[in-house]
């Protein structure tokens, strides 16, 4: 290939990225109540009424799990430096399954290679692949998950 590519099969390409998420390993997430003041004066959430609630903001989730997502963004082009020539976050799906407190003790985050799907269009090949986030209480209970999907292109063959 050109350009110092490299072609890499499917099937080992599903291995390594699951081996990466691997590890990515889990972050312990503690709430930062000065990004949280922050991120509730740029979208307009009222800081003190979240705190007397003891809520955090829905949509700060995205905010609060992001270095799992970022670290995972990175590692691929550490990881697979002639391999993956660009990467587009397509969506991300969202489930909330308890309420998420401010003065929770530390979260736990977690990472999984939900599904990696081989395509072919005009530009040539590429693989969609889903991580899934957990957001995980103190007590190991399923606090939030993120579905973040990825269009990874790449030099495949096989």
């Amino acid at each position: 290939m050109m350009g110092g590519e490299e072609a890499i099969s499917g099937e080992r390409f599903q291995k390594e990225l699951e081996a990466l998420v691997a590890e990515t390993g889990a972050l312990e997430l503690r709430v930062d109540h000065d990004a949280l003041r922050e991120y509730c004066r740029l979208t307009g959430h009222d800081y003190a009424a979240c705190k007397a609630r003891d809520r955090l903001p829905a949509g700060y989730l995205m905010t609060f799990i992001d270095p799992i997502v970022t670290r995972i963004m990175v590692a691929f082009f550490v990881k697979f430096p002639g391999t993956i020539k660009g990467v587009v976050h397509s969506s991300s799906r969202i489930e909330i399954f308890k309420p998420l407190t401010i003065s929770a003790r530390p979260y736990r985050e977690e990472m999984r290679l939900a599904n990696l799907e081989r395509k072919s269009g005009k530009k040539g090949d590429y693989f969609v692949a889903d991580f899934e986030v957990i957001l995980l209480d103190a007590d190991g209970e399923r606090a939030a998950t993120d579905l973040h999907q990825f269009f990874l292109k790449t030099a495949v063959r096989g």
